[in-house]
C-alpha cells in the first residue's frame, strides 16, 4: 500500500454539492483534505456526506467585503478579507507543516505540483494560471500579481504573518485612479497581490501600498518587491500537473504568463505559438 505524500489540501471559500468531485480527487494526494466555508454556506450542502468521506469542516464567520470598483457595470468587491481569513481559518486546522490551497472547479495531480514545489526549495509554490508577468507584451503592470488558484506554502510561517497583519480593506480604497507605466489603477492593490505579500512577510510594502501614488519613488517600490515575492515562489506550469478547470476551460493557455519554474525568465515575446493562438481564440470567444 503507498503512503500518501505529508501535505494538507485547503479548499476555501462556498461550497455546493456539485464541488464533491474536486473535493474528492484532492483525497486521492492527501490524507488531510479540508474545507473552510462560512456560517452561512453550511445549510445548502450535505456536511455529514463529505465527514463520512473523512473531509474535514471548518467553519467560520463571514467577514464579508466593501465594494472595490466596478467592471462592465458589475459590481467587484475586495474579498481580501475573505480570503485570509477563510484560508487562515481552515490552515490551523491542517495536519501537515506543508499545504497547498486549491479551488473548487479545479483539477491536477497535486503530488506533481508538491514534488516540484519542494524539489525548487523554495518557501512557497503557485500555479501559473493568471500570474501576470509585468514585462511581457500584452500582460498588465500588476507587480507581484501571484495567482491565488493553486498555493503551496508554509502552515507556521502563513499564520505567523496573518498574525502579525492588519488588514483593513478601505486602506485600499482610491477616490480616483492613478497611472503608473501608463495603466490606470483602480485600487491600490489587488487581492492577489495582498494575499502576496502576506506569504512573503513583505509587511513594509504591504504598508505603503496603503498611500502609494502617482511617482517615481511608488513605481521603484513595486518594481523591488515584486523581484522580492517572485524570489520565493515556485513557479508551477499548468500543463505539467494536468490542469483543468470546471469553470473556466480558457485557462488552458498561457500567453502573458511566465515559462521559468524559477521566474527567472526573460525576455519580452517568449512564448508558445499554440499557446499563443489558443490564447487569441480564447480571448475572441469571451469577448
Amino acid at each position: 500500500m503507498s503512503t500518501l505524500p505529508k501535505f494538507s489540501i485547503v479548499f476555501h471559500g462556498l461550497y455546493k454539492d456539485a464541488d464533491l468531485p474536486a473535493v474528492l480527487h484532492a483525497l486521492k494526494f492527501s490524507d488531510d483534505v479540508i474545507i473552510s466555508t462560512w456560517s452561512n454556506n453550511i445549510a445548502t450542502f450535505d456536511a455529514e456526506k463529505l465527514e463520512a468521506f473523512g473531509i474535514k469542516l471548518v467553519v467560520s464567520n463571514d467577514p464579508g467585503s466593501i465594494l472595490a470598483y466596478k467592471y462592465k457595470k458589475l459590481d467587484r468587491y475586495y474579498n481580501i478579507l475573505r480570503i485570509v481569513k477563510g484560508l487562515y481559518s481552515g490552515s490551523l486546522q491542517a495536519r501537515h507543516e506543508l499545504i497547498i490551497k486549491t479551488r473548487f472547479d479545479v483539477l491536477i495531480d497535486y503530488k506533481k505540483f508538491f514534488d516540484m514545489w519542494t524539489y525548487s526549495k523554495r518557501p512557497s509554490a503557485s500555479l501559473n494560471i493568471t500570474t501576470v508577468c509585468p514585462d511581457r507584451i500584452f500582460a498588465d503592470p500588476f507587480f507581484f500579481h501571484i495567482s491565488d488558484w493553486v498555493i503551496g506554502f508554509n502552515k507556521s510561517t502563513f499564520i505567523a504573518n496573518c498574525e502579525t497583519s492588519q488588514l483593513n480593506e478601505s486602506d485600499f480604497v482610491m477616490n480616483s485612479p492613478i497611472k503608473l507605466r501608463n495603466y490606470e489603477w483602480v485600487v491600490r492593490l489587488t487581492a492577489e497581490q495582498i494575499l502576496s505579500l502576506i506569504m512573503c512577510g513583505d509587511f513594509e510594502a504591504l504598508a505603503f501600498a496603503s498611500n502609494f501614488s502617482q511617482s517615481s519613488n511608488s513605481l521603484h517600490l513595486l518594481e523591488s518587491t515584486h523581484e522580492n515575492v517572485l524570489k520565493k515562489y515556485c513557479n508551477i506550469d499548468r500543463k505539467q500537473v494536468k490542469f483543468k478547470s470546471n469553470k473556466y476551460r480558457q485557462y488552458g493557455t498561457r500567453w502573458t504568463s511566465y515559462d521559468d519554474l524559477l521566474f527567472a525568465d526573460s525576455g519580452p515575446i517568449k512564448y508558445n505559438l499554440i499557446d499563443l493562438i489558443m490564447y487569441a481564440l480564447s480571448s475572441i470567444k469571451n469577448v
